[in-house]
C-alpha cells in the first residue's frame, strides 16, 4: 500500500504544532546552561522550518517523513499515536519513532542540514 503527504502537510508542520510546542523549545533553549548555542541553534531550526515551506521541488515521501520526524523531536514533542486505520499517521508516527531517541540538539541540526540539501538540490 502506498501513501502521499501532500505538500500542504508539509507545510502545515506549525499547524501540527501548537504554540506552546514552540514556546516550550524556546524557554528550553533561553534557560540551558550553555554559550547561547542552543538559542542560535534553535533560531537556525525555526529558520529551516520556515524555508522548506518555500521549496519549488516536491521532496519523495521518505524525506518528507524525515523532516516531520526530525521537526516534531526538535521540539521535543512526542506525537500522540494514530488510531489502526490512520495509515499516514502511523507512517508519520513510525518515522518519529525512529528518531525519538536523538537529544534536541542532534534533531535540530539534521533537519537544517536536510533543509540545506533540498535547496541546494533546488539550484542544480
Amino acid at each position: 500500500m502506498s501513501f502521499v503527504i501532500t505538500n500542504e502537510e508539509l507545510k502545515s508542520l506549525h499547524a501540527d504544532n501548537p504554540a506552546n510546542e514552540v514556546k516550550v523549545a524556546i524557554e528550553t533553549a533561553a534557560t540551558s546552561d550553555d554559550d547561547g548555542s542552543k538559542q542560535a541553534l534553535l533560531a537556525k531550526f525555526l529558520a529551516a522550518s520556515k524555508e522548506v515551506t518555500t521549496l519549488t521541488k516536491t521532496p519523495s515521501n521518505d524525506v518528507k517523513l524525515t523532516l516531520y520526524a526530525l521537526y516534531k523531536q526538535g521540539l521535543g514533542a512526542t506525537p500522540t499515536k494514530p488510531g489502526m486505520l490512520d495509515f499516514v499517521g502511523k507512517k508519520k508516527y513510525e518515522a518519529w519513532e525512529g528518531k525519538k531517541n536523538l537529544k534536541t540538539d542532534e534533531a535540530q541540526q539534521q533537519y537544517i542540514d536536510q533543509v540545506e540539501e533540498l535547496k541546494k538540490a533546488e539550484k542544480i
